[in-house]
Order: C-alpha cells, then sequence, then structure tokens
C-alpha cells in the first residue's frame, strides 16, 4: 500500500461503460474510455482485442458467379435468401448481373437460365442501387426502372428469384411471372419493399407512393395475356396462345376478357386441352381468328398470391399510399415488431428522409379508405439517411440525418414534441460528426451476436465507396442474475473496406459476412465472415496466414481526484492478460503508451514492450503480462510554453497493442506538487530523483520538494538508505540530476 502523503494515483479495473465520447475527456465517466479501436468490453473486465476477421476464398467454389463478382465494378445490392428447406444463400446485383454465393455447398451461379427456358436479363443500369425483399419462397429484386417492353421477358422491371423444387438443383431459377403479363395486375416496379401482414409493399422510383400487393394465401385473380386465338383444325374448339406461362391444366376454369373475335368468347370456360405451357384449347369455335385480351384463373389461396397486385384496382381497395411532401423520398418500408398482437406485427412503418409515418395495414383492406388514423405522422424533421435498418428488440435502429447519428423509432417517438431530439449515439459523436453526410447512402447495418455492427467512416478508394470502420453497440455487455446492464458502444473495429454488411444463418448459426472492396493486394470484390471468437484475423488467401490486429484505447483526462493540483507523472502500469504472439518476425505482441497533460494536442512516447509467448509451450503462464512499468518520463520542456511535459493538472492516455490480449488494469502513479505561495519568483531549479537499487523511497515523505519562502530554491528530499534515514539536499549531487523549471 502506498502511503505517500503527496503520492496520488487513478487509472482503471475494469470499464464496463466502453466508450463514451460524448464530453470533454475530462468529463468522461469513471467506468468509460474517451475512444477506442477494435476491442470489445463485454464481461466489463476491461478492453479485449475484438474477434477476428477470416477471408473468405471464393477461388475455391465452383459455378459461373465468381469472376463476374471478384472483377465487378459495382455492387449495386446484397441481401439474404432462405429458400424453404434447404441452407440461405447470398445474391448480389453487381454490375447489372444476379449473382448467388451458396457458402455452404461452396458454389456460385450467374443467373442467367430459368424455369420454363426465360432467361433473366441483367439489369441495364450497371450502378444504380438495387434494392431485395423476400416474399414467402421468392426474392424479389428491383432497381426503380420501370418496364420498357411489350414483350416477356422485360428487360427492366422486378427479377423474381426462387429455387426449383429439388434442393439438389444445381442452380437459381426465375419464378413464373404469374399474373405479370396483365399490366392491370402484375407487380408494379418500384424501389424500396417490405413484406409484412401477408402483403407485399412496393415504393416507386420517386419514392413517395406505396403500393400494395394481394395478401398470401387470399386467392387472387392470375391473369395471362392472349396473343392469338384459332379454331382452325381443332373439331369445334379454339385453342389459344397466350403471351407467357399461362399456368393453367385440364380441368380449370378460366375467364376471357378483352378478346376480339367472331363469335365473341368473352366468357368463363374449362380448359379441355394443354398443349404446351403456352398454349390451350375450350370448347368453342370463332371465325376468323382473334387476338387481344386476357385469360384469368381464380385460385384457392397460394403463397404465390403476395406477387400479384390485382386488388390495386377494386374501388375500395386500390390507390396508393402517400407520404406527405415534405418528407422527402422514402428511405425504408419496415414493420414494427409487437409481442402483444397475434399476428407480432404492427402498423407500417414508413421512414422518409425527413420525417416516417405509419400505416394501420392490419385493418381489412376494404377498410383502408374509411378507417379513422389509418396514416398517422411519427414524427417530422427526423428522417433516415440510408435505406439500410435494423429491428432489435422491439424496435427499429437507422442512421439519423438530422444530428447525423443512429436513431431508434421509439427514441423518436419519444422525444417528438419535447427538448431531447437528439441521437442515441452521442458517445461516438467524435466519429459520426466528421462524417460527411453526402456519402452515408449506403450505411449498412445488422444485428450479430447481440451487437448493432454499422458501418462507418466512409472514404472513396478506387473511385468506389467504401467504409473503413465498423460500429459496435453491444446489448449484452454484462448480464447479472439481478437484471442487465444497458447497452454500450465498443468503439470501432477496423481493417476492411466494407461495402455492405450482411447476415444470415447457416447450419442454424448466425453468421455474418462483409463484402468489401480491397485495392492492397488486388483490385477486386471480396468476402470476409466476421466471427465470434477468433483470436486473429485471417487471410486464407494468403497461404491462411494471420494478421495482428491493431488496438486502441484513448481514455478518460484522469485527474487524480485533484483537479486542480498540479501533478507530475512519475510512472504509469499495464496489466494485459491473454496476450498472444508468434516467435516470428511481424507476429510479436507490441504495446506502447503514450499520454499528455491537459490540453497538449500532440502524444508523448511514454513506454513500449514487445512480448512473445510460445503457442506450444505449455510450461509457460501464457499470456500473463503483468505491470508492464514506463518509468519517470523523460526530461524535456514545451519549447513553447517553456513548460514540463510531464507536468500538468490532469493526463490522458494512449494504449496501443497488436496481437491478442486483454487489458484488464491501468495505473498512474503521479506526484502532488506544493506551488509557491503568493505571487514570488518561481525557481528555475528542480530535480529529476535517481535511486540507487540500495535505496528504498520512505514514502511517507518522499519526493517532497518546495520553496519553503517562495523565493529561496531550498528543498529536502528524505530516503532510507540501508535502513538508516538520509537527507538529501540540493548538494548531494549523485541522486540529483537535471536542471528543470519544476518538479
Amino acid at each position: 500500500m502506498i502511503n505517500d502523503k503527496l503520492r496520488l494515483v487513478d487509472g482503471f479495473r475494469g470499464l464496463p461503460g466502453g466508450v463514451d465520447g460524448s464530453q470533454d475527456p475530462v468529463l468522461t465517466p469513471e467506468t468509460a474510455v474517451y475512444y477506442a479501436e477494435n476491442v470489445v468490453f463485454r464481461g466489463g473486465a476491461g478492453p479485449k482485442t475484438r474477434p477476428g476477421f477470416e477471408f473468405l476464398d471464393l477461388s475455391t467454389f465452383t459455378g459461373d458467379g465468381v469472376g463476374y463478382f471478384n472483377a465487378g465494378t459495382t455492387v449495386q445490392c446484397v441481401a439474404t435468401f432462405n429458400p424453404p428447406e434447404r441452407e440461405a444463400v447470398l445474391v448480389l446485383v453487381v454490375d447489372g448481373k444476379v449473382i448467388v454465393i451458396d457458402i455452404v455447398n461452396k458454389k456460385t451461379y450467374y443467373v442467367k437460365a430459368t424455369a420454363g427456358g426465360t432467361p433473366l436479363n441483367d439489369f441495364q443500369n450497371t450502378t444504380n442501387p438495387c434494392y431485395a425483399c423476400q416474399v414467402e419462397e421468392y426474392l424479389v429484386i428491383q432497381d426503380g426502372s420501370p418496364y420498357n417492353s411489350s414483350t416477356f421477358p422485360w428487360t427492366n422491371g422486378p427479377k423474381i428469384l426462387s429455387f426449383p423444387a429439388t434442393s439438389s438443383a444445381p442452380s437459381v431459377e426465375l419464378s413464373s411471372a404469374y399474373c405479370q403479363n396483365n399490366p392491370a395486375t402484375r407487380m408494379p416496379s418500384g424501389a424500396k419493399m417490405t413484406y409484412g401482414q401477408g402483403r407485399m409493399f412496393v415504393s416507386n422510383a420517386a419514392g413517395r407512393e406505396i403500393v400494395a400487393g394481394d395478401i398470401a394465401f387470399g386467392g387472387s385473380l392470375v391473369a395471362v395475356k392472349i396473343t392469338i386465338s384459332t379454331s382452325t383444325g381443332f373439331g369445334g374448339r379454339t385453342r389459344i396462345t397466350t403471351q407467357g406461362v399461362h399456368g393453367f391444366v385440364v380441368g380449370d376454369f378460366v375467364t376471357i376478357s378483352g378478346h376480339s373475335a367472331s363469335p365473341t368468347i368473352n366468357g368463363t370456360f374449362r380448359v379441355e386441352d394443354n398443349f404446351s405451357t403456352t398454349e390451350f384449347s375450350i370448347n368453342a369455335a370463332i371465325d376468323p381468328d382473334g387476338a387481344g385480351g386476357y385469360a384469368t384463373k381464380f385460385n384457392s389461396g397460394k403463397s404465390r398470391d403476395a406477387l400479384n397486385f390485382s386488388e390495386t384496382t377494386f374501388i375500395n381497395e386500390g390507390g396508393s399510399l402517400l407520404i406527405p411532401l415534405y418528407m422527402g423520398s422514402i428511405q425504408f418500408l419496415a414493420f414494427m415488431p409487437i409481442q402483444d398482437v397475434a399476428t407480432g406485427q404492427g402498423d407500417l412503418i414508413v421512414v422518409g428522409e425527413f420525417g416516417a409515418v405509419s400505416f394501420s395495414v392490419s385493418t381489412p383492406r376494404t377498410q383502408w379508405k374509411e378507417t379513422v388514423g389509418f396514416q398517422r405522422v411519427l414524427f417530422s424533421d427526423i428522417g433516415s439517411l440510408s435505406s439500410d435498418f435494423e429491428s432489435i428488440n422491439g424496435d427499429i435502429y437507422f442512421r439519423s440525418r438530422q444530428g447525423n447519428g443512429i436513431r431508434t423509432y421509439r427514441s423518436a417517438r419519444s422525444e417528438f414534441g419535447g427538448f431531447g431530439m437528439s441521437p442515441i449515439s452521442a458517445e461516438m459523436d467524435q466519429v459520426f460528426l466528421n462524417e460527411d453526410l453526402s456519402k452515408l447512402s449506403t450505411v449498412s447495418m445488422i444485428h450479430f451476436d447481440d451487437r448493432l455492427l454499422m458501418t462507418c467512416k466512409p472514404n472513396a478508394v478506387e473511385e468506389k465507396l467504401v467504409f473503413k470502420g465498423i460500429m459496435a453497440l453491444d446489448f449484452r455487455p454484462c448480464s447479472v442474475n439481478n437484471g442487465k446492464s444497458g447497452a454500450i458502444y465498443d468503439g470501432i473495429w477496423g481493417g476492411l473496406q466494407v461495402v455492405k454488411l450482411v447476415k444470415t444463418v447457416l447450419g442454424k448459426k448466425d453468421r455474418a459476412f462483409a463484402v468489401c472492396f480491397h485495392g492492397d493486394d488486388v483490385d477486386s470484390f471480396q468476402i470476409w465472415e466476421l466471427t465470434k471468437d477468433a483470436v486473429q484475423d485471417k487471410n486464407h488467401r494468403n497461404g491462411n496466414s494471420s494478421r495482428l490486429i491493431r488496438s486502441l484505447v484513448l481514455t478518460k483526462a484522469y485527474g487524480f481526484e485533484s483537479p486542480f493540483s498540479e501533478k507530475k507523472l512519475i510512472h504509469g502500469d499495464l496489466w494485459f492478460s491473454g496476450v498472444g504472439g508468434w516467435d516470428q518476425t511481424g507476429k510479436k505482441f507490441t504495446a506502447d503508451l503514450k499520454f499528455r497533460p491537459d490540453a497538449n494536442p500532440n502524444w508523448t512516447d511514454w513506454g513500449d514492450w514487445e512480448l512473445c509467448f510460445s503457442e506450444s509451450d505449455s510450461r509457460a503462464l501464457r499470456g500473463y503480462a503483468p505491470q508492464l512499468r514506463a518509468v519517470v518520463p523523460e526530461a524535456s520542456t514545451n519549447g513553447f510554453t517553456e513548460k514540463q511535459i510531464g507536468r500538468g493538472y490532469d493526463f490522458k492516455l494512449r494504449v496501443e497493442w497488436r496481437g491478442r490480449a486483454q487489458l484488464e488494469k491501468l495505473i498512474v502513479h503521479a506526484l502532488q506538487l506544493v506551488e509557491p505561495v503568493g505571487a514570488g519568483v518561481q525557481s528555475s531549479t528542480s530535480c529529476v530523483l535517481v535511486l540507487p537499487d540500495t535505496v528504498e523511497e520512505t514514502l511517507e515523505k518522499s519526493y517532497k520538494a518546495w520553496e519553503t519562502d517562495g523565493q529561496t530554491q531550498d528543498f529536502f528530499i528524505l530516503l532510507t538508505q540501508n535502513g538508516t534515514d538520509v537527507l538529501l539536499t540540493g548538494g548531494t549531487s549523485d541522486y540529483l540530476i537535471g536542471n528543470q523549471k519544476y518538479i
């Protein structure tokens, strides 16, 4: 125990508060640090190196999609597709091409050949962002481009993906277009989409109107366009040819409307023959041949009904949903998870650039126009910068334009009409407030390992917008029997240049991936996995080599509980555990400590260490590195202020290490200085004490030195040497060196 009355000690033993840069470092809470990179605080025992990233080597995959992905110019969309009765896959749109990556089976596909011989045309616009939405067993992809052809398949418009019935089939197929051949009932071209309450909702490209589809399993009219009809040579029956796949079978009853023939055959008929996927016959005769119109069949209810938009033409159920003009364009559509209703879903939430509204779409569609309060303004002047969001714990998280931070639906609602309208991410203001709003439209976020991970620090790399940081908000910093502590920020995770974050479930386990563009080794898009427990970053592309993770912590300003007293640093101690290092060049664990006093903008080196623990030596206390000590800072003076560098009222510390480790404890020792009384001339002479091994400090009275009358330079230091008190004065030059202004 230190018993020196003028010795001051500060630091931390565990940091359960994580990162809090919401205020000046002087005001940072004792349980937090001002800033951190590549660490986690879960458990509260101190900052620990984050889990590692692992490179996914697509060159080992079979299929024709890898080349289109690696050599691509623009990644327009990244989505997870969960087909029934098989593992999920990643679906990307790269330069207009739809690429499917099957991680479990190590296959890639460039989606081109589809069911019925119908090709999936590439998106004509190869740079605009695309949007994806899973509707039952289908994945719908759109880029906002309108239909631009009267023939099927269209070169623009929605792309609807589904896997074939047999899970072993080696390709992804385009689902049947169903009623898309009928302009009145086909899925509209649009951009942002969502699926909830059994319906699909699509916003138009301009981002103001929303169209609702038919309800899944509700039964709907499936229409197909008729190109020609003829009865010549069919024994009193009329053979009808459709523009696309009709999907009818013998015995189905179909209704023909808008068809020109003589005599007219507009009415309901039984399908008598099914010649092909585009030809069938009915029991009627015409002369001459007919053309035009539609053949429709009522189905009793299937999941694919959600892909139809036939109800938009009905008087009571039709029309579009609109958001107020002042809210700008629609950024995303979402359903609020609600635990106390049978459906588990609440209203449709539509968030624009400058506000948000809700629609009570759970009510029957025939009552939408008559329901009081069907559309409500949730909040104004609070909008989203990106089309990405994340639903966590019954709330919706998004990157806010106003305040340039993270907001949630519930926090924005509680603040509406009050004075506390601010983001929930003030702890990360030192990062977010320095970002360019114009570069945040592609921010992405995922919920993984009980953390919200969101891209940040945008930067242009070879004309591509990437994010050089991942912000981590931990919802499970530490759990106890009597409750759970609040969420904390882990700071920024670096090491990747991220284009898009995506989460999926493979083998019943959550997996997270980052689509990146790296130009350090090869200029190409890559996929890295964000792990939960890897101890280093692993680049499988480079011989499965490990890459040491660089971790950084900037502490609060330590005032030693004496903010109005001047101090001089004596030494600092670091306690590391779980240290990992290899006896190889560039693979050893290194640590570095710097400090800066008061408002000094420059860091001063204080200590550095290099450690190596054999991974195979079972006799070693693996990874235990206690009390790495930084000694008294070298005697140096700020040339501008003529003030000693190691002197100040408070001190900020910068700890950096490379390799895995946990910084469990940091202790800083300082000497409280006794300043002259009044405005007398301050001494220009001081000392730095050097203690031989035979000298032991008498902690009760050592390190005491001052000007007794404010004028003279007399001072004394009491030590114990070999059990005998020794009084050191200015003449004991053996122990005193240097010529400094102050102690």
